[in-house]
Parts: C-alpha cells; structure tokens; sequence
C-alpha cells in the first residue's frame, strides 16, 4: 500500500488564508505610500486601526516592508520563505522544484500526494523548458490545494495508520489470547486415533498470522519494512516506533538533492558544489512535518540519510535518467527569476492569491 502525504493548510481556513492575503496587500501599499513619501489612504489606517505614532505607524514609517512585515504580519509560510530567499529562491521558483519533488517521489507508486497525479508528459526526453513550466502550472493548478502550493504542512498519513493498525492489532491479539486461555483451561490438545490435534500450535499460527497482516498493512508499497522504524511487541501488543527511521526521509533526502542541489548550484555566485543542500533539506522537513516528530532535525541528520541510503539509491537518478529535469530547465528556471527581481514580497503572493480565490468561487457554488 502505498503511503499517503497530505498537504494541510496552515491557516484554519481558505478564507482565513485569503484574507491574510487581502492585509499583505493592504500592508504593502501602505508601505510603499510611506517610502515614497504619498498620501498614506485613511480608509486602510482605519480599517487595521492603526493609530498615528502607535507603534505600527511608526514601523510602517521607518521600515521597508519585508522587515516591517517580519515583525508584525508575517506567518510561518511568509517567514520560510524569506529565509529561502536569503538562498536566492524565489517562491516560483520553489514551486516549480516542489512539484517536480513529489513527480519524482510518486514515480513507483510507493508514495502519493494526496489530490496529485503522476504528470506523464513531464517524463518526456527534451521537453523544453518553456513546455515543462507550462505543464507544471497546470498540474499545481489542478491539484485543489488550500494553501500556497508547496508552503502547508505535509501529514505523513502512516504514523496515523500505523496508530490504526495498532489499535486494531492489540484487540485481534487480546481476543486471541483469551480463545488461547480458555483452551488451555479446558484442554490443550485433542486425542485423536490416528494423531493428536494441538489448539495451542494451532492458535499461535493464528497469531503469527495477524502479525504478518499487520505488517502489510503498514509496509510502504513493495519498501520491506525495517525494525529500527517500527516492530511488533507480542508481549504489550504495541507497535516500538521510530519516526526518525521512516524510509520515507532516506528517499525524500536523496530526491530531493537531485532537484534542489542543480538549481542552487545555478543560482550560486561562486557555481560551486558547496550548496549547504542537507542543511537545506532539513530545514525544509522541519518545515513541513510542523512537529509531527518530536525532534528538530539538523543538517546531520540528512546526510546520515544520505550516507547510510545505498538501498534507496536508485531514486536520486529517477529525476535525470526518467527526464523529469535537465540542464536546460534549471538555465530556464534561473533565467525565469532573474527577469522576476521587481517582486517586493519574498515570494509572489497574487500569483496563489488568484488560484486561491478561484478555487474558493467553485467551493461556493
């Protein structure tokens, strides 16, 4: 079965997020009214209630917007991505790599993004650039998120599954042991003419039974499962997890080395191999797993990811060999942002602003 990831708003809702949009706007001509000097619009002062040399108009007044955004309306996805954009990537940018992230990790079907498809017209050898990005606004476009695509929380649906299973497990094991009781209470093994019949060897096959169920169940596609991320204790009838073992961050780490460290490379003054991409990477996971494991993963982690993936290997070549990126891509992609500096906010809020509100007036109807 393949595991399922979810991408999950930050806001509580679409119209919260739309209206977050609407004071980013609103925030930004009155920042730009106040750097050039203009008539600052009473009607916004009022509306935010914003009063003269509080300590908003003040910021308002000596700040650009990015840093009076930071400090005063910014949320986690604005704050990401600025720090993104200290890397020089702009949030199309990163978008277009994010989509081309999760072609890559559903490519064997062991992983699928929840409202997204495999995009077959994207695997096709010299694609051009142009056509790629075309096909790639179009799949983001498609996939109904309600949220800034590639900025939401990413649930990984089998910790909750394996939750599930659990449950399920301990009660099937329980019943068992108390057939096993009852037998053993009466009689362990019936006598028979030609051989004897063993309940308790029988009953134990039974359990040996609904602990391979179990297994299926949580295993990753055709991914064997390992004991350092989950075994199953007859004893308590638990399941010993360890998040930090999931098979899923060994791929995603090489995966997305493939897509994020070419386009790094490119955007880098110095051209060098030197990328910081693991540092990169978890920064990223700790964005998108927003607590969902208990620990903040460092740099470290993913290159021991990295280091120890020989099993998994095989993935950090599906982007290149399958022709989902090429060199031409990234030299567009780069091309792409540099004509693209005009953009005041760290990222090109319209561009979501307007699928957002389109998605909202076909919810509505």
């Amino acid at each position: 079965m393949a595991s399922i990831l979810i991408e999950k708003s930050k806001h509580r809702s679409l119209k919260h997020l739309l209206n977050h949009y609407e004071k980013l706007e609103d925030f930004q001509n009155l920042s730009l009214a106040f750097s050039n000097k203009k008539q600052v619009d009473d009607k916004l002062l009022k509306k935010y209630k914003i009063k003269i040399d509080s300590p908003v108009h003040i910021d308002l007044n000596r700040l650009n917007f990015l840093e009076f955004g930071k400090k005063h309306i910014f949320t986690d996805e604005e704050n990401y991505i600025y720090q993104l954009d200290k890397k020089n990537i702009s949030y199309p940018t990163y978008r277009y790599l994010e989509a081309m992230l999760r072609q890559a990790m559903m490519f064997t079907g062991n992983f699928e993004y929840m409202g997204e498809r495999k995009v077959e017209s994207l695997f096709q050898k010299n694609l051009p650039p142009e056509r790629r990005i075309s096909l790639l606004e179009s799949h983001i476009e498609s996939t109904g998120t309600q949220c800034a695509y590639g900025l939401g929380t990413i649930l990984l649906d089998k910790f909750e599954l394996i939750k599930r299973v659990e449950k399920e497990f301990e009660e099937q094991f329980s019943l068992i042991e108390s057939i096993m009781s009852t037998c053993n209470e009466n009689r362990k093994e019936i006598l028979g003419t030609s051989s004897n019949f063993s309940l308790s060897k029988n009953i134990n096959q039974i359990k040996d039974a609904l602990i391979e169920w179990a297994k299926r169940e949580i295993q990753v596609g055709d991914i064997t499962l390992r004991k350092e991320f989950v075994d199953i204790d007859k004893r308590s009838k638990k399941f010993i997890l360890n998040k930090k073992s999931f098979v899923y961050f060994s791929i995603y780490t090489v995966v997305a080395k493939s897509i994020f460290e070419p386009m790094l490379i490119h955007l880098s003054d110095k051209h060098t191999k030197t990328s910081g991409i693991f540092g990169f990477i978890s920064s990223k996971l700790n964005y998108e797993l927003n607590g969902q494991i208990e620990d903040t993963l460092d740099s470290k982690f993913s290159i021991d990811k990295f280091t120890n993936s020989k099993n998994v290997q095989e993935w950090s070549e599906i982007a290149f060999e399958k022709n989902l990126v090429d060199d031409d891509f990234f030299h567009y992609l780069k091309s792409l942002q540099e004509r693209r500096k005009e953009f005041v906010l760290p990222f090109n809020y319209k561009l979501e602003n307007n699928r957002l509100r389109n998605l909202q007036a076909q919810l509505d109807t």
